[in-house]
């Protein structure tokens, strides 16, 4: 099974069970630095993600500080409504702390953080300083965000093969 970058890790299992093997080898004397580092790695994405927000806006000549963002799925992982551990809380509590005015778009989660839910298939992009794909549920019409976006970051490489009228990065 292939593993590509993205904005962190989340659910129940995952961000939790390298570390209690992590726990256990070290009980044996064994030290399992690629699984520590991993998990480093791991938990500084969401961090990773704001800090490539701030230079795309920048590029832009624009501040986070009230640009218009548009987070584009909260759940951990795709087509599903579970936001235990999700990369998304680190990215919107950092873009809040940033004064960056916050809008989400997920088909599944009915309420997170205290971020206003909007429908991504009613919204004008094009109002959006940013779109950010935090996680790419099968509902989102890709093409469409790229189409109607101004500036778009793909956190999931969702947009690989795909062209783009928006300025489009991807992590």
């Amino acid at each position: 099974m292939p593993f590509y970058p993205g904005p962190g890790l989340g659910g129940h299992c995952i961000p939790v069970d390298p570390q209690f093997l992590s726990w256990k080898a070290k009980s044996s004397q064994f030290y399992p630095y690629f699984i520590d580092y991993a998990d480093e790695i791991n938990r500084s994405m969401p961090e990773y993600v704001v800090k490539k927000i701030s230079e795309l806006l920048n590029e832009e000549k624009k501040s986070v500080n009230g640009a218009k963002i548009l987070l584009l799925g909260v759940s951990y992982k795709e087509n599903v409504g579970d936001v235990r551990e999700s990369p998304a809380f680190d990215i919107g509590s950092q873009l809040l702390d940033m004064k960056a005015c916050l809008s989400y778009a997920d088909p599944y989660v009915e309420s997170f953080m205290d971020i206003k839910r909007v429908d991504e298939k009613k919204q004008d992009l094009s109002n959006y300083d940013l779109v950010v794909i935090v996680t790419a549920h099968r509902e989102f019409d890709v093409k469409r965000i790229l189409k109607e976006s101004r500036l778009v970051l793909d956190c999931r490489g969702v947009t690989l093969d795909m062209d783009s009228k928006a300025k489009l990065k991807r992590l």
